[in-house]
């Protein structure tokens, strides 16, 4: 019995000093450390809201991206914890963040850290992105797209970032604040001919710095392609006037041919299952929609 009572009084002083030891450290290292993410692999990506932690990792081994999604019900105590992954679609060893970046968080509302732009608080998450899409390079498929918290394209409306691709996902997309000024505020995803034997190759534009890598293995192209200029021309055309978008979860802007025809596609999801949708046809700016409808559960 008195081993038993001993063993029991030796676990809680370690219990204890692991509380203390939580709480001795800075509240991003404390939730990094609560979502337990393996020594092999790097941090990318940070966002914090309220109790609610994302921490975006990539292995260079395995080029696979992972997202850790932590709830805390208390600064020392674990609600949940859920892990996402997905192969990465370019190689993020070049945005591979530095731990000690995370004892440089101060506490706020809302928080996002990425290499190239340091720690940004509340309305400063909100990032102008101008892709540079040279006008002569010939384009399969350009996608901007955005969700309210970080995001590797599991999970959500859309999430195939680019959807003929066998349904490949693998693309790290930065949170905003809010959706207004879309064409700026998206994650842009492009793919487009390039001079290797594969034909293809794959852009991702991040604040200050172009992601890029070979398209390996066989996936179905598009017959038809576009210049850079049709896609500068498109963006013209994006409905930044829905009111709609300012709320939404999921924005995605995406240029791509139908019917023989170029055309900007805007998707946005709003709460529930509620999804919309309009197109534009870039040689006449005829708009169709936008369309909303309740997404089918099940």
């Amino acid at each position: 019995m008195r081993r038993k009572l001993f063993a029991v009084f030796i676990l809680s002083l370690l219990f204890i000093g692991y509380l203390a030891y939580l709480n001795s450290l800075p509240p991003a290292v404390r939730a990094y450390k609560m979502a337990r993410i393996p020594e092999n692999e790097q941090l990318i990506a940070v966002y914090h809201e309220g109790n609610f932690w994302q921490f975006a990792t990539y292995n260079e081994k395995t080029s696979m991206l992972k997202l850790y999604t932590v709830s805390q019900s208390s600064p020392l105590w674990l609600r949940s914890r859920r892990v996402e992954s997905a192969r990465a679609l370019v190689n993020y060893s070049q945005v591979i963040l530095n731990l000690e970046a995370l004892k440089d968080y101060k506490p706020h509302e809302r928080a996002l850290l990425f290499k190239t732009l340091g720690w940004k608080y509340d309305g400063e998450i909100y990032y102008p992105i101008s892709p540079k899409f040279k006008a002569e390079d010939m384009y399969f498929i350009a996608i901007g797209t955005t969700t309210s918290r970080l995001n590797i394209g599991a999970g959500e409306e859309g999430s195939s970032i680019i959807s003929w691709l066998s349904g490949v996902k693998g693309v790290l997309t930065l949170p905003t604040l809010n959706n207004r000024g879309t064409t700026k505020a998206l994650t842009w995803i492009a793919v487009h001919e390039c001079e290797s034997h594969l034909g293809k190759t794959v852009q991702v534009f991040y604040p200050g710095i172009t992601l890029e890598s070979d398209i390996t293995g066989v996936y179905e192209v598009p017959k038809n392609i576009f210049n850079g200029s049709t896609f500068q021309k498109a963006l013209s055309y994006a409905p930044n006037e829905f009111k709609e978008l300012s709320i939404a979860k999921l924005v995605i802007l995406w240029v791509h041919v139908k019917d023989e025809k170029p055309v900007l596609e805007t998707v946005w999801k709003l709460g529930g299952d509620k999804v919309c949708h309009v197109l534009v046809d870039i040689n006449t700016g005829k708009v169709d929609g936008p369309v909303c409808y309740e997404k089918a559960v099940g």
